[in-house]
């Protein structure tokens, strides 16, 4: 008697024969588990995931981030999955295992709100804070806590506040250990604070007019009109909306509320990508930078992508300090900067590797599917034995070797 077929895919996926992994398993000498994964992978993304198929097969897109994706997205309905296949469009290939998840964790959450919220709500049920003591203890232990993200960022910023404090008052304790000090003087506020040097610390303080810092944590959340509208329309609302929170994922409007409503917010000016402010000055000011870094959110080197925040900000045709002044001279607008980590800052000052810009974002011809204010411009760069890539606002092609 035959078994009835096996569905290790999502939902629209056919069925194999039963028992098709243990011979696929063992032709690759994996476990049969491996295989039936493998599997499952597959027929996800030949099925529910075709656009990310066709870039596999096209050698865009590595097989591994592919299987990740499809892992991913495996409980969610065929018309969500077809949803997110969309949204990777261009984006995958040449972004770190980080960022692919931060971007698959985005997608997966926009298609699904109400998943996000029980994945809120489950996390929330880990909340602890745990004391271990290690094997060949020698009168050190390790406090662990798990807690919502911006009570436990006031705390470190605290933390290190009264660490930097005590410092400045003549702790010659390395850093960790005056954040230990701190929390510990944070646990035992009014009673032995004294004891750790903070009274030396005010009264260094009182002298110079300056108090311990005080920071508020500061997140970047990006959201769309729609998704402003939905925070705006109070805690009645029954929509859910979910914005990203740079560097960490997805957030749902409820969820961003509840931060709102418990700590410290500071709302700065929205800012229009598709404007070209101008300065006259080589280090362009504060609000710039922030335009550079929302519109390419990483380095630019091929294949590079790391964090725009952390980094330089290049000049792509370099400032002349004895250009005339006006809105021409080069090196003072956003289309003239670019964003790279320092490593690649340094390739392509000392490392023979040159880079020009392409794409003029105001020229876009009305049929570009890229065609948005604000879309980053592409970039060329040549390496040092003639190599040629391409970056773009999605992933890196190589164009030539030497």
């Amino acid at each position: 008697m035959l078994s009835a077929d096996e569905f290790p895919g999502g939902a629209g996926t056919p069925g194999v024969a039963a028992f098709t992994a243990e011979p696929l398993a063992g032709v690759l000498r994996v476990s049969p588990a491996a295989a039936q994964s493998l599997l499952a992978d597959t027929v996800d993304l030949v099925h529910r995931l075709p656009r990310l198929w066709d870039q596999v097969q096209a050698l865009e897109v590595a097989v591994w981030k592919a299987r990740r994706i499809a892992t991913a997205t495996r409980s969610l309905s065929l018309e969500a999955a077809r949803w997110v296949d969309r949204q990777m469009i261009g984006a995958a290939g040449s972004i770190g295992a980080a960022a692919l998840d931060r971007l698959i964790a985005l997608a997966v959450a926009r298609v699904d709100p109400a998943g996000q919220k029980e994945k809120e709500a489950a996390e929330r049920a880990k909340w602890d804070v745990d004391l271990t003591h290690p094997r060949g203890w020698a009168g050190t232990s390790q406090l662990t806590a798990v807690g919502d993200t911006v009570a436990l960022g006031e705390v470190m910023d605290r933390i290190s506040a009264d660490a930097d404090a005590l410092a400045g008052a003549g702790d010659a304790d390395t850093v960790g250990a005056r954040r230990v000090k701190a929390l510990l003087s944070l646990a035992r506020e009014g009673v032995d604070q004294l004891a750790f040097g903070f009274a030396a610390a005010d009264a260094a303080a009182s002298k110079t007019g300056r108090g311990r810092p005080r920071q508020a944590l500061k997140l970047y959340v990006h959201a769309s009109l729609a998704d402003l509208a939905t925070l705006a329309a109070g805690s009645g609302s029954d929509d859910t909306a979910v914005a990203e929170v740079e560097r960490l994922g997805p957030i749902t409007s409820d969820l961003l509320k509840q931060w709102s409503g418990v700590t410290r917010v500071t709302v700065t000016p929205v800012l229009d990508l598709a404007d070209a402010p101008w300065s006259p000055r080589h280090d362009p000011p504060p609000r710039m930078r922030e335009h550079v870094v929302l519109r390419h959110r990483g380095c630019v080197f091929p294949f590079c992508g790391r964090d725009a925040r952390s980094g330089d900000l290049d000049h792509v045709i370099p400032w002349d300090p004895d250009a005339p002044s006006g809105p021409a001279k080069p090196g003072t607008t956003p289309d003239n900067l670019a964003p790279l980590c320092r490593r690649h800052h340094r390739a392509k000052t000392d490392g023979r590797w040159r880079y020009v810009v392409l794409t003029d974002p105001a020229a876009d011809p009305p049929g570009d599917p890229n065609n948005r204010p604000g879309h980053p411009p592409d970039h060329l760069w040549t390496g040092p034995h003639g190599e040629t890539f391409l970056v773009t606002g999605g992933p890196t092609v190589t164009l030539g070797d030497p």
